[in-house]
């Protein structure tokens, strides 16, 4: 037979136990707004039971009240691997688009500030200087021309390679980011580990080192497993970037004049894929240079070709082999200064003492549509167009790549959110069930009080 001390042990379990699940739902409440944070659940169980002798003197079980078994947090490892999956995507597609941003806005085509603008004025004041190659206001205009054009190369590239250094600088960031989430993952196994090798669930400890994964794999893409004591390796390729409680450390190696990412204990090349990180470099080395490429190209081909027949040329102080433009392209392309405090030196005659010669100018303004660009003789404006329309294809397509893999990413966080965030009404409805569990728990107490009490002060008192 049980004693009456078992009502009280049970009514106690059943407080202590409605008591933390009360604790737990607080906590969850608490943390609504947490970034990261996992909904955590107080599991209740029975108690082990206890062998009796009933009355018909055959062994049976009493159960011996309720207990919280686990305090779980709801999360899927699964949901949280395709999150990671997609959001190093999403990262890559993100800076490649922002580069490509700035790239358009540099160029601002079509405006009439706009480099396109600019050489038409300048392969128009060719065309009015073989009109009036005696007038000196056609040659001070054409002068004025070629320097706003070749003052707009200068800054054209100017910008272009600042684009690039901010780039590189963004890759030099990102690889201490990399080492500091990769010391925090460390830090946190340690941690971790040591909560639950005594048999305590680290929720809020595993809830903090998901939330530096979930960044970490949008700088890069990662790999990673769980070991059985709760320590999460991490690998950046075939090598550990995470290894139980000691992280390897990246840093920049300077070649060509920017960074390239490399292992820090044997400089050996990082292999980065995806992310933030590879989209950097993908706009730093890839993109980004190839405009600038096409931009030298065609102020080179500008510069040769108008020295070549400049030079040959005569002007009206019978002057010849000048070089109307120096520099070699549009890094420190620029107007030769000679032109610019004696215009009549300009070439426009193809013969000496011919002050009404325009053949020079007229071949000169023929170079318009016969620069030889990328191997082949194209019009300038549609090289320039094509140029133009390829920036806008490659930035609206990373615009375009960049929005669908939000879109997935957003799509995949909500699941997560559906399994992990908090609900303040399925909260509160738990706190309400949880609370009416302990009132009728200290009810019980309160019975078994009254019992012991009339058992205590009652007895002997009949037929007083």
């Amino acid at each position: 037979m049980s004693s009456w001390s078992t009502g009280l042990d049970i009514a106690y379990r059943a407080l202590q136990a409605q008591q933390q699940a009360i604790d737990v739902v607080n906590h969850n409440i608490a943390n609504a707004n947490t970034p990261g944070y996992s909904r955590q659940v107080a599991d209740l169980g029975a108690t082990p039971p206890s062998a009796v002798i009933g009355l018909s003197g055959r062994a049976g079980q009493m159960g011996t009240g309720v207990a919280v078994i686990d305090l779980r947090r709801s999360r899927s490892s699964f949901i949280d691997y395709q999150v990671r999956s997609e959001s190093h995507l999403l990262g890559q597609w993100e800076v490649l688009r922002d580069g490509l941003k700035q790239v358009e806005v540099m160029f601002n085509e079509p405006s009439d500030a706009g480099l396109n603008s600019l050489m038409s004025t300048f392969w128009q004041a060719w065309q009015d200087l073989t009109n009036a190659p005696q007038d000196a206001g056609a040659r001070r205009a054409l002068v004025e021309q070629s320097d706003s054009l070749a003052m707009a190369f200068n800054s054209k590239y100017s910008q272009l390679t600042s684009i690039q250094q901010d780039l590189d600088r963004q890759i030099r960031v990102g690889s201490d980011k990399v080492n500091q989430l990769a010391e925090q993952v460390a830090s946190l196994n340690v941690k971790i580990a040591q909560a639950e090798r005594v048999g305590q669930r680290a929720n809020d400890l595993r809830d903090q080192r998901d939330l530096v994964m979930d960044e970490l794999s949008h700088l890069i893409r990662v790999t990673y497993y769980e070991t059985s004591d709760g320590v999460l390796n991490v690998f950046m390729g075939s090598r550990a970037l995470v290894f139980k409680e000691r992280a390897q450390s990246l840093t920049t190696n300077i070649s060509s004049g920017f960074a390239s990412v490399v292992w820090a204990d044997d400089g050996s090349a990082a292999s980065i894929s995806n992310g933030d990180l590879y989209g950097l470099q993908q706009a730093r080395d890839v993109h980004v240079p190839s405009f600038i490429n096409d931009l030298n190209s065609i102020a080179s081909q500008i510069i040769t070709r108008v020295n070549t027949l400049h030079t040959a040329g005569y002007g009206l102080d019978n002057s010849t082999g000048l070089n109307f433009f120096d520099g070699s392209d549009a890094r420190d392309m620029a107007i030769n200064p000679l032109l610019k405090t004696t215009p009549e030196q300009v070439a426009a005659a193809g013969s000496i003492n011919s002050p009404g010669d325009n053949s020079v100018a007229v071949s000169i303004s023929g170079l318009q549509r016969a620069l030889t660009m990328s191997g082949g003789t194209a019009d300038f404006g549609r090289f320039f167009a094509s140029t133009m329309s390829r920036l806008g294809v490659d930035s609206q397509r990373s615009d375009m790549m960049a929005t669908n893999q939000k879109l997935l990413v957003d799509h995949l966080t909500r699941q997560r959110d559906s399994v992990s965030g908090v609900s303040l009404d399925e909260e509160t409805i738990h706190l309400i069930e949880y609370q009416r569990a302990y009132q009728a728990a200290a009810r019980v107490v309160n019975v078994v009080d009254e019992m012991l009490d009339r058992l205590i002060n009652g007895m002997g008192l009949v037929g007083r």
